[in-house]
C-alpha cells in the first residue's frame, strides 16, 4: 500500500471530537499512512489496508474533488454500513443516473438520426454516380458508332 500522497488526513476534519484512531485495527494514523473516511451513517476512519482497499479505489476517493467536477461520485462505506439494511438507496444518485440517462439516450437518438441521413446521402449519391457512369458509357459508345460512320 502506497503512502498517503495527500498529506496529512487530507480530508480528515481537525475538530477536537475527531479521532485518530483506526475504527478496524483501532491504531493511530500516522503522516504515512493512507486513511479513507466512511461515507455511510459510522463516519468512521479507517486505514485504507484496514479496509482492503486497493491503491487505485483509494486515488479515486481522494480525488473525488476532481471526480465530482466530471459528474462522478465517489464513496466507500465500511462493511458495517454495507450490510445494515437501513442504509438504503441514494435519491440523489439515482436521480443523477436517471438525468445522464435521458441525456445519453437523446444523444443516441440523435445520433441515430445523423448516420441514416449520412447512409441515405450515401445510397443518393451511388445511384447518381450509376445514372452518369452509364451516360458516360452511353455518350462513349455514340460516340464510338459515329466514329465509325465517318
Amino acid at each position: 500500500m502506497m503512502a498517503n500522497p495527500y498529506g496529512i488526513f487530507p480530508t480528515m476534519p481537525t475538530n477536537s471530537s475527531t479521532t485518530l484512531l483506526c475504527a478496524q485495527c483501532k491504531k493511530f494514523f500516522t503522516y504515512m499512512d493512507s486513511v479513507v473516511l466512511c461515507d455511510g451513517a459510522c463516519k468512521r476512519w479507517y486505514h485504507s489496508k484496514c479496509a482492503k482497499l486497493p491503491d487505485n479505489k483509494y486515488r479515486l476517493i481522494q480525488d473525488r474533488d476532481d471526480n465530482r467536477s466530471l459528474g462522478l461520485k465517489c464513496l466507500w462505506a465500511c462493511k458495517d454500513c454495507r450490510d445494515r439494511p437501513d442504509t438504503g438507496r441514494d435519491p440523489e444518485f439515482e436521480s443523477f443516473v436517471r438525468e445522464r440517462l435521458g441525456k445519453l439516450s437523446q444523444v443516441l437518438e440523435y445520433l441515430v438520426s445523423k448516420i441514416q441521413d449520412i447512409e441515405n446521402r450515401q445510397k443518393n449519391q451511388e445511384v447518381e454516380m450509376n445514372k452518369i457512369g452509364n451516360q458516360e458509357f452511353i455518350s462513349q459508345e455514340v460516340e464510338e458508332h459515329f466514329m465509325m460512320f465517318q
